[in-house]
């Protein structure tokens, strides 16, 4: 396909100004719509049964031009949804994590995390069992989002690098901001449609991978479970930074085989089997990497955060990989404290970055008596070691959440209470 567009293009001089769409349907004789704009009344009609068509390369060039357009335009439909139903979730959110009124978000990181929410949809299988989405819908979208990311072009439009834009808005105002997003989320994907249907080769990178040649042509349910995700995951985090939460992570390391493999341990971890989100007590573990987090305030000796990581993940705010492993994966990177990134990695849409946490190490190696360090790559939490007043006297107080060598030797004594 890509080679006859070339061809065709080649031999069907396009007016001054005139975008690859228009004047394939100018030659077409189907002129007057402009499917190089979001168009909620359908930028053509549906082809399909349409016998006058003397080309079988012409009837895919035209009904991709049309599902192109019609996916971007519920795309754009179902994001404006997606951020009013996440309106009602940051109530919540707020409650449980209780960061100050005045966290700011900037408003370019909100509108990445919106439109990311696409990347979110195609992986968890509880979203493909969800009502929302077949799996026919999920292999489709799947299919977008790997068009999406052969077409940089597209893609640029849509995940642009950091601006100097650094509008913010206050936490306590952000639902009425939300409720003023539309024309910002039309301002994100409108660039991107125009640039998928004027230049010629972001054309023929998106309609010769199949993503948009499905029947009937692609769209996002405005209900669509899950578009939130990264939104919610963004603003979740962000609350957690502000109020000097951070993410800690064991690696090499599964909580429950050290609470029932008969490992000697200085107390009782409390862990004998993963919930379905993966959570067993303070942690949230992750089987392909066998990594055990968890979550630690810096500002305080914390209570056992099993609370908090059972309601993010319970109450469908993020995954544990999103939560989690991203952020790990994005420290990793160097990324961390620049806000969300979106960007392309081996092929893939990146979106480690979606969250805010910062990610610590516990340390692997204890000297006692010496130095024991918490973790290895940030300083220790207030708290930990022996603590006057502590409820322990004597004892080496750890968090809940605690994961490092001590726990396995024999002195000092060690408390997590």
């Amino acid at each position: 396909m890509p080679n006859w567009v070339l061809n065709w293009s080649r031999t069907h001089p396009c007016d001054d100004g005139e975008g690859f769409s228009n004047c394939f349907l100018r030659y077409q004789n189907r002129g007057g719509a402009d499917c190089t704009v979001i168009n909620t009344q359908s930028c053509g009609s549906d082809i399909t049964n349409d016998i006058d068509l003397n080309t079988p390369e012409v009837f895919y060039v035209l009904y991709n031009i049309y599902a192109i357009n019609n996916f971007f335009t519920s795309w754009w439909l179902a994001t404006q949804l997606a951020a009013a139903r996440a309106s009602f979730k940051i109530d919540a959110i707020v409650n449980l994590l209780d960061p100050p009124q005045t966290t700011g978000l900037v408003v370019q990181d909100i509108l990445t995390a919106l439109l990311a929410g696409l990347a979110f949809i195609p992986a968890p299988i509880d979203i493909i069992l969800a009502e929302s989405l077949n799996i026919a819908t999920h292999v489709a979208l799947a299919s977008v989002m790997t068009a999406l990311v052969v077409a940089p072009g597209v893609c640029r439009g849509l995940f642009p690098a950091k601006t100097n834009d650094t509008r913010s808005v206050e936490i306590s105002q952000l639902n009425s901001e939300l409720a003023d997003l539309d024309n910002e989320i039309s301002a994100r994907l409108a660039p991107a449609l125009a640039t998928a249907q004027n230049d010629l080769t972001s054309f023929t990178q998106l309609a010769s991978t199949g993503a948009f040649s499905a029947h009937p042509p692609l769209a996002l349910d405005q209900q669509t479970t899950g578009l939130d995700q990264a939104f919610t995951t963004f603003i979740l985090t962000t609350c957690l930074a502000n109020t000097n939460w951070i993410g800690a992570v064991a690696l090499d390391t599964s909580p429950q085989q050290l609470a029932t493999n008969g490992t000697k341990i200085q107390y009782d971890l409390d862990c004998q089997a993963y919930d379905a989100n993966g959570v067993c007590n303070a942690w949230w573990y992750d089987s392909t990497d066998n990594a055990a987090f968890t979550l630690d305030s810096m500002s305080e000796r914390s209570d056992n955060p099993y609370n908090r990581i059972h309601t993010i993940l319970s109450s469908g705010w993020s995954t544990g990989d999103q939560l989690f492993s991203g952020a790990y994966d994005c420290n990793k990177a160097g990324n961390y404290g620049r806000g969300v990134i979106v960007n392309f990695d081996n092929g893939k849409l990146n979106t480690d970055c979606i969250s805010q946490l910062k990610m610590c190490t516990f340390e692997k190696q204890c000297t006692f008596p010496g130095t024991c360090q918490e973790f290895s790559d940030c300083d220790n939490q207030n708290g930990f070691g022996f603590v006057p007043g502590a409820v322990k006297k004597g004892y080496f107080t750890v968090p809940s959440g605690y994961l490092g060598p001590l726990l396995t030797q024999t002195s000092p004594r060690v408390s997590n209470v």
